[in-house]
């Protein structure tokens, strides 16, 4: 029972072959008590925007890590990101400005 069938393909499949599927395990990720994310209709009117953006796999991995050592979301952690960036910003024409 414990042997993988792989590289069948479907068009080589008959009747008397037995397909045992494995999917990989797959962590859900637990954001403020609840699992996954929310279903339904947004419920934050005053937050109508949805900002997007590609990063690479390893940025993923570095988010996901901040995410779990935080208990954030990715939403909540690109805030801060953004509050820092522009508290720099500011220092630095502060600065520069004296």
């Amino acid at each position: 029972m414990g042997e993988k069938v792989i590289g069948v393909r479907i068009a080589e499949a008959k009747a008397e072959h037995k397909l045992q599927v494995s999917l990989p395990e797959v962590e859900i990720p637990v954001v403020r008590g609840k699992v996954g994310r929310p279903r339904g209709k947004y419920s934050d009117p005053q937050k109508p925007y949805v900002v997007s953006m590609r990063i690479s796999d390893d940025e993923m991995l570095r988010i996901q890590e901040m995410m779990r050592a935080t208990n954030k979301g990715a939403s909540e952690l690109m805030r801060a990101a953004f509050q820092l960036f522009k508290s720099e910003v500011i220092f630095n024409q502060t600065a520069s400005a004296a």
